[in-house]
């Protein structure tokens, strides 16, 4: 039996992962070079998706130093609890 993933799939499965991850409590304050490993993905590539939902207002990000503190909006979390029940 062969299962056809599309790549699109793949890429929309791990923003969703992204957002759910962000809903966890514990720890309460996410980092995102352990977020980028908790979801399996490269920094880079969760720097592209950060980036993009900071412009629209899904997530917060605080520096601090060299450390990026990632949180979600009160949309951002509408947005992930909708995904986590899916």
């Amino acid at each position: 039996m062969q299962i056809s993933v599309s790549w699109d799939s793949i890429v929309r499965k791990k923003i969703g992962d992204f957002l759910i991850a962000l809903l966890e409590e514990i720890p309460k304050e996410k980092y995102a070079m352990q977020l980028a490993r908790d979801i399996n993905i490269t920094y880079s590539h969760l720097v592209k998706i950060v980036d993009e939902f900071k412009k629209e207002r899904i997530i917060n990000v605080e520096t601090q130093g060299r450390t990026k503190i990632i949180t979600l909006t009160a949309n951002g979390r509408k947005i992930a609890e909708y995904l986590k029940g899916i």
